[in-house]
This record gives C-alpha cells, sequence and structure tokens, in this order.
C-alpha cells in the first residue's frame, strides 16, 4: 500500500507535467546555452524527452550529458570519485541522462565557482552549492544563471516542486527575487526534525540520579544542570561531570526563545517580529537579549556551560556522552551515539518558559530553503536537468535518493520505514564508521543543501528518525512559521554589506565578551552597546527588511505556528 500510494504521488506530478506539454515541442525550443526565453511564451517540451512515463527523462538514443559541479565533502574522501555512490550509478539508468561530476572540496567551493563564473566556464548545473540569494540575483542579472520561472519551466518541467511551493508558500518566498525571478530550487524541510534546527537532550539515568524531571523552565533548566555538574550524577566519585555540552549558536537556538526574543526562527539571525508595534526589530537590542545574556553569563561563570562552550565538536560530544561525563546538550540529532547509548536520553516536553512567561522557539528553520540546484545558461538541455531534480520532490524519487533500491541497499520495515540493509550499516554496526559515514556510499545526502525534500519516512538522515524525531515533534506546536532567509534588491543587499553584517559581527563580538567575563555587562556598558548599533546603521537595515517582509507575504508567507498536521507522511 505504502509503494502504491509513492507511486500515485509522483505519476500525479507526471500527468500534471503531460498536461502542460502535450502540445508537443521544438527541440531547438529552450535549449540553448543562454536563452533565457524573454519573449515570455512557455517553453515546450523537446522532441528528445520522454513524456509517456516518470523514467526515464529521454528517449531511447538520445545521448545527452550534463556536466554537474558538486560539493564533495570529508565523508566522501576516501571515494575515488562520486560515481562510487549507489545513487549516480543507478540513476543515470533510470534516466537515461550521463552525468560528468565536477566535485569540489567544501573548502574551495565559494573559489572555484567565482573562478568558473569570472572565466565563463561553467557547468550546467551547481548542485549542492547553498548557493546565497544575493550571489544568485548577482549573477542571474548578468545571465550566468538560468530565470527558471522564465517560459514556465518551473511549473511545467518540475511539478513535484511546484506543487510544494503551493502547499508551502515559504518555499517560494525563500528564493524568490524581488521582481519575481527564481534562479534555484531549494531543500524543502517539511518533517519536523529537520525544520526544528536544535533539540535539547538529557540523560535519563542522571536525572534520577539527581532527582529531577525534564526541565519545564528557565529555572528549572538551570537547577538540572546545577545538579549534574556537583551531584556525581554518574556515580564514580570524580567531580568530572559537566553541566551542559553545546556550541554559541544551539546555546541561542535552545534559550532564546524563554526571554521573548528571536521569535520568527533562526534563517535571519538577529531580526525577529515585535508583537506590540507589528515590525520588524533588531532584538540584540532589547531587554530580551540583555536578560539572556546575563542568564548565560551565569552559566558559564559557575561552570554549568562547558570550557569548550567555544570549541565544540560533534566528535568530542561523542566521546564526553560515550564516557559517561556529559548528561546533557544540544545538537540536530543524535548521530554520533550508537543505538543503546541514543536510547538513554531523553528530550524537552514542549519549547522551555523564560522568567517573564515568555515560550517561543527561536531554533526553528523555515521550510523553504535556496541555492541547493541551480541550472546556469551554458546548460543546452534545462529542461532536462529540471526533470532530473524534481524527481527528488515526491516520495518515491525521495525515498530513492536517501536510500536507493529495496532489496539492494534499505529494506521496508512493517511499521511503513525504512532502514539501510546490514551490508551498508556493517561499519556502523562494527563502531568504525558513523551512520552518516556509512549513508554517504548510497546518496548524496552527507553535508545538506541537496535538492529534495525532507518527509517522513523517506528521508535518511538522523534529524528524522528515532528519538531526535521524538523531540522535534515534541517542540513543533510551540514554533512559529520560521521566516526564510530573505532577498533584497541589490540597492537593499548593499546596505545589508555595509552595515548589517557589521553590526552582527559586533553584537557577536560583544556577546561573547560578556559571556566569558572579559567585559563587564553593565547598564554603562549596555547602553553604549545599543548606542554603537544606532550608529553603524540600524534603522536602515530594518527598513530594508521590512521591505523584504512585505515582498514575502505578497508572494504567500504566512504567519500563525506550526501544527503536526503539516509534518504527517
Amino acid at each position: 500500500m505504502m509503494k502504491a500510494k509513492k507511486i500515485l504521488a509522483c505519476m500525479l506530478a507526471l500527468i500534471l507535467l503531460l498536461s502542460i506539454t502535450a502540445c508537443g515541442g521544438d527541440p531547438s525550443q529552450g535549449n540553448g546555452p543562454g536563452n533565457q526565453n524573454n519573449n515570455g511564451e512557455p517553453v515546450k517540451a523537446p522532441d528528445y524527452m520522454n513524456m509517456d512515463s516518470q523514467m526515464p527523462i529521454v528517449k531511447e538514443g538520445t545521448d545527452i550529458t550534463l556536466k554537474i559541479m558538486v560539493v564533495n565533502g570529508p565523508m566522501y574522501a576516501n571515494m575515488n570519485s562520486l560515481r562510487d555512490v549507489y545513487f549516480t550509478q543507478a540513476y543515470e539508468k533510470m534516466t537515461g541522462v550521463k552525468i560528468e561530476w565536477i566535485e569540489v572540496s567544501s573548502d574551495a567551493f565559494a573559489d572555484q565557482l567565482a573562478l568558473k563564473l569570472t572565466t565563463n566556464d561553467l557547468p550546467d548545473i551547481i548542485l549542492k552549492g547553498g548557493i546565497s540569494n544575493s550571489v544568485q540575483l548577482k549573477y542571474g542579472d548578468q545571465d550566468y544563471f538560468l530565470d527558471l520561472m522564465q517560459g514556465d519551466r518551473l511549473k511545467t518541467f518540475a511539478p513535484n516542486y511546484w506543487a510544494l511551493c503551493q502547499e508551502y508558500p515559504e518555499v517560494l518566498s525563500a528564493s524568490m527575487m524581488p521582481e519575481g525571478q527564481v534562479y534555484s530550487m531549494g531543500m524543502i524541510r517539511n518533517s519536523t526534525g529537520s525544520t526544528i534546527a536544535s533539540k535539547l537532550f538529557f540523560n535519563k539515568e542522571w536525572l534520577s540520579a539527581v532527582g529531577k524531571d525534564v526541565p519545564t523552565t528557565a529555572d528549572e533548566f538551570y537547577n538540572v544542570l546545577k545538579a549534574f555538574k556537583e551531584e556525581d550524577p554518574n556515580g564514580n566519585g570524580r567531580p568530572d561531570e559537566m553541566g551542559l555540552y553545546i556550541k554559541p549558536d544551539h546555546l541561542q537556538f535552545v534559550t532564546f526563545g524563554m526571554f521573548g526574543i528571536g521569535n520568527r526562527g533562526r534563517n535571519n539571525g538577529f531580526i525577529d517580529y515585535d508583537e506590540e508595534t507589528g515590525k520588524v526589530r533588531y532584538f540584540a537590542t532589547t531587554d530580551g537579549f540583555r536578560d539572556w545574556v546575563e542568564w548565560a553569563t551565569k552559566l558559564y561563570k559557575e561552570g554549568l556551560l562547558h570550557k569548550e562552550y567555544f570549541d565544540f565538536t560533534e566528535s568530542n560530544l561523542g566521546n564526553y556522552v560515550n564516557n559517561n561525563v556529559c548528561g546533557a546538550f544540544a545538537y540536530t540529532n543524535l548521530c554520533m551515539l550508537g543505538q543503546e547509548t541514543q536510547q538513554k536520553f531523553t528530550y524537552l516536553d514542549g519549547a522551555m518558559t523564560g522568567p517573564q512567561g515568555d515560550k517561543d522557539y527561536y531554533g526553528v528553520n523555515s521550510i523553504g530553503t535556496t541555492g541547493s540546484f541551480v541550472i546556469t545558461t551554458a546548460c543546452q538541455y534545462p529542461e532536462v536537468a529540471l526533470r532530473w531534480a524534481d524527481y527528488f520532490f515526491c516520495d518515491e524519487g525521495s525515498l530513492f535518493f536517501y536510500y536507493g533500491d529495496e532489496g539492494v541497499t534499505y529494506d521496508a520495515l512493517e511499521d511503513g520505514t525504512y532502514q539501510f540493509n546490514d551490508t551498508v550499516l556493517a561499519d556502523f554496526y562494527a563502531g568504525t564508521n558513523s551512520y552518516d559515514g556509512c549513508a554517504v556510499y548510497v546518496s548524496l545526502y552527507g553535508y545538506g543543501n541537496t535538492p529534495t525534500m525532507t518527509k517522513v519516512p523517506f528521508n535518511s538522515a538522523d534529524d528524522n528518525k528515532g528519538i531526535a524525531l521524538e523531540a522535534a515533534n515534541a517542540l513543533i506546536e510551540d514554533c512559529a512559521i520560521a521566516w526564510p532567509a530573505f532577498t533584497f534588491t541589490k540597492k537593499e543587499q548593499r546596505i545589508i554589506e555595509d552595515s548589517k553584517n557589521d553590526i552582527d559581527k559586533y553584537v557577536a563580538s560583544m556577546r561573547d565578551a560578556w559571556i566569558m567575563g572579559t567585559n563587564e555587562l553593565n547598564d554603562e556598558t549596555w547602553a553604549q552597546f545599543v548606542n554603537t548599533i544606532k550608529r553603524m546603521g540600524i534603522d536602515d537595515v530594518l527598513e530594508v527588511y521590512e521591505a523584504a517582509l512585505d515582498r514575502a507575504y505578497a508572494s504567500g508567507l504566512k504567519d500563525g505556528f506550526h501544527t503536526m498536521d503539516e509534518f504527517k507522511p
């Protein structure tokens, strides 16, 4: 039944595609380098495309190769090339489209992309690049990137993606430029595990040892951390326990909301919504932010934030938990822990309440993202390229992207979920590789920024499995719908670059100095802090964000709180 539903979902999208393109197509229409189809006429399906079924994409005997520039992170380093990944081999056979992979390390990607743009040595597709809206606008306006809205290409040749844009209006809000261009497809985070950016976990045995429950308020959270550090919950008689192992951004994700700040998610930094004025605000100048800094400073001063607060690593987290010296931490998932160890942890039963009764949650991602899949104007087959990516936005295609093929790389379970088979996870079970380190031999999902949806149960990421997913489900209905990272005009972008970026750096430096005690927070230093931000041009920045928010509302962005109904399989 589950498989039938998946196939039906993809076939409905295909029927939409067929109805739009049934009028045929001139093979020369829309497939020349630099052709943006600016005459406004809908692009027709080229004759070489297969329009009778989902796969293959092109008709038998058609010889098409797409050059794809892709980010290749360290987890793929042991491979000869990405052609060793199961997905890359199997998808070529399914689609009939050959791929020439241009692999670039994550560290070198920005420089390599800039070089290719300046030398006009463009690939057909830029995959997993996480290309910002400002870069998209800059090079889209110079005719390097294809506007997917021109000629109704996005609607016509990416019907799965387009349908999700209608279901989740924030998807288009995340990538549509002020004048209506769309230069990329992004990941769609239509699962709670991916929408909640950080979850707070507690060791159940430690809670029992110190006689505490999972905290529901800021005071209870402080008391739990103090007990973890001082009352020997691991029972070894040594003062080796830490209060909270966390890094700065995740501390903000899980605690800003208790102080009434960060009420529209994390995608725009210190920008949120002033409920009293109905305007955009820079919340780093509010009393709530000052209260949060004082609270975080107290944790750091008393040693309840681990000394590695500014040097957090995932591997150290795994080591500390496995050595039973860490009983509380915040992260996206539990991928660094074995299955048995994961079962020792529990999670918040909703957002915690702060001193003034606030119960927001800052660590929320927008469902819509940008920059995962960009077609350049050098691509001779943009319709094929769109179909190539669109498959990953239906149930069947998402399952294939993340898990591969049933009986080959994964097994379907009786409860309707999926798991990699023992062959794929052999090194994970042996303790010689992480779950993600094994999964990358099947999928290109490693390091995110993939042009896919994260719908459960088709997504294999640890964010959307087990305790991490349960933790996200427990939080989601306390979370306001997050604003996407907004798009700006060129004039607005200059204000962002000239003012906001420097303001954000200043705020971060002062925040850290106060927390670490190298600078004292008092009425005088706080007033200096707020006045400095004003002198740096925050009022101009807020005008820019107000305009960007108005455009996002016009493109369909809605206010409100998330519900579990949005994320049902």
